[in-house]
């Protein structure tokens, strides 16, 4: 079933009007991340909704870290540059933070807080009511 079939449609005209990344003073957020071989200007939609590997591994520094989803990990991860011997520099600055943590596989949702230097994660089960939704 589409969205379309049970969304308003104002709603999901809405969510199309959105930007598809969002910039902070201190942070990128963006669905699943960003082309490393691309400047800010020249992401594309499909990169923006759809990269994985090729953004996370690459730790590419875009000047400020860049929070994302859409790859899910057993965790929420944080990624350094990595040094010469390809470990990760645990010195270096965050390139970027993956919060995604397969709600839909794990019944925990997670949150990550962003007021100091090191990011603070939160993680939470889902609790379902008998009957569906949530409680």
């Amino acid at each position: 079933m589409q969205p379309e079939a049970y969304i308003p449609a104002d709603h999901i005209n809405w969510l199309k009007s959105l930007p598809l990344f969002h910039t902070t003073d201190g942070y990128y957020f963006v669905h699943a991340g960003l082309n490393p071989r691309n400047t800010l200007d020249e992401q594309t939609r499909e990169d923006l909704l759809w990269i994985r590997e090729e953004f996370y591994n690459a730790r590419f520094n875009f000047g400020k870290p860049v929070v994302f989803g859409h790859s899910a990990f057993d965790k929420p991860r944080v990624f350094r540059p990595l040094k010469p011997d390809g470990t990760p520099d645990k010195d270096g600055p965050i390139t970027a933070i993956g919060i995604d943590t397969a709600r839909h596989n794990t019944g925990s949702l997670s949150a990550v807080e962003l007021t100091n230097p090191e990011p603070k994660f939160y993680r939470e089960p889902i609790i379902y009511r008998e009957g569906g939704g949530l409680r």
